[in-house]
């Protein structure tokens, strides 16, 4: 957990390194986060629509042994779910973008 925490801070004072030591107002700190996510996105769809093929194929391969099918299933289901998240955060991102009018 304290892993977790450490490099989510990390992560958060890289995003905000620049806002904080050029001491900008508040719509160009989050225009700065909302550019970010919005970089990193195609990213992390490919992986996701990646870990959803491999599970697909594994699926297909996978004819007698019952490990191995519920092992692909379980890729599967986390390939569609980390879509549905990447989607989400995009949507709720590009929602307030335009509400804060920073688009």
């Amino acid at each position: 957990m304290l892993k977790q925490s450490l490099q989510l801070s990390i992560i958060l004072l890289t995003a905000f390194y620049p806002q904080v030591s050029f001491g900008q107002d508040f719509k160009t700190a989050v225009g700065g986060l909302r550019d970010f996510i919005m970089n990193i996105v195609p990213i992390l769809t490919s992986l996701a629509i990646l870990v959803f093929f491999w599970g697909v194929a594994e699926y297909v391969f996978a004819s007698d042994d019952k490990q191995a099918i519920e092992d692909s299933k379980k890729r599967i289901i986390w390939g569609i779910v980390g879509l549905f998240t990447i989607v989400t955060i995009w949507g709720i991102v590009q929602f307030l973008g335009v509400s804060l009018s920073l688009i």
